[in-house]
């Protein structure tokens, strides 16, 4: 089945002004530390400008940045592929008591940061759907 035209949400992990990375130290993280992993003002607008430019939808884009720290992204499965530079696979879930359900995206290795957003991106790792309430 192709699935190539489903919406798959990713998390962009930005570089931090400090240097220090969110996907390393991800156990050692702490509140009273988190300023540590902030990522400058300007690294927000240009990684906003530049994902929405390769064709994403940035969750985050009206939030107010200086409250940020990574960036959520939305696009068709084809447009990950291509600008990642990874195949995806899809797993269909049933709706249970831990999960609403839906169509999962895993891919076949680590996603590849483009060029253009080598100085400003640390990660990206796709997300599970978000289902809000209310």
């Amino acid at each position: 089945m192709n699935n190539e035209s489903s919406l798959v949400t990713g998390i962009v992990f930005l570089k931090s002004k400090s240097g220090k990375s969110l996907t390393i130290d991800k156990d050692s993280v702490i509140s009273e530390k988190i300023e540590e992993y902030r990522p400058k003002i300007e690294t927000l607008n240009n990684a906003i400008k530049i994902l929405e430019k390769l064709g994403f939808t940035v969750a985050e884009k009206n939030f107010p940045l200086e409250n940020l720290i990574n960036l959520t992204i939305t696009g068709k499965q084809a447009l990950f592929e291509k600008v990642f530079k990874v195949k995806l696979h899809f797993e269909k879930r049933k709706p249970s008591f831990e999960s609403p359900g839906g169509t999962v995206f895993y891919a076949d290795g680590d996603l590849m940061i483009p060029q253009s957003m080598k100085d400003i991106v640390d990660k990206v790792v796709l997300g599970e759907p978000v289902e809000f309430f209310g």
